[in-house]
């Protein structure tokens, strides 16, 4: 996908050097990514992104523009109850691995999950690990994907 590189271009990257070796930091501008992205058609089939802050907008637009996902790993991105509401509305059926690890998903977040999960035929694997679910969360996680052999991770996660 040539168009990466131009997206790339669009980034600030900054460099610090020193006795412990280089510090490097790169800001990218995920709106104009996703807007390639939509603009191209993707056909990722795996998208991962860490430690990155999204806009409801640029949220919202990166899930338009992953149609055909198998994996999807959102971790460290500060993803809150409304944007799994937001979420679960446009992940694709064709989902196999959906990793949303140490963000900021709470009871209402993992019950919204658990509402999609039947809506999701092929899913295998949901990793919420250190999010802020308590019980509810957790039961209504269960309930749907122990019948269907889901792997659900929900390790320290404290409410």
């Amino acid at each position: 996908m040539a168009f990466w590189s131009d997206n790339f271009t669009r980034a600030s990257v900054f460099g610090l050097s020193g006795k412990g070796g280089i510090v490097a930091y790169v800001h990218i501008d995920w709106d104009a990514v996703c807007t390639e992205l939509v603009k191209h058609k993707s056909t990722l089939q795996n998208f991962q992104i860490s430690h990155c802050a999204f806009s409801r907008d640029t949220f919202i637009a990166l899930t338009n523009a992953l149609p055909q996902l198998v994996l999807l790993s959102i971790d460290n991105c500060n993803i809150f109850d409304d944007a799994i509401e937001i979420l679960i509305t446009k992940l694709p059926k064709t989902l196999v691995k959906l990793y949303l690890h140490c963000n900021s998903i709470k009871n209402d977040g993992a019950i919204a999950l658990a509402g999609w999960i039947p809506t999701c035929p092929k899913l295998e694997l949901i990793n919420l690990n250190n999010n802020q679910i308590g019980t509810q969360g957790s039961d209504a996680l269960c309930l749907v994907c122990l019948p269907r052999r889901i792997e659900v991770l929900l390790e320290r996660n404290y409410s």
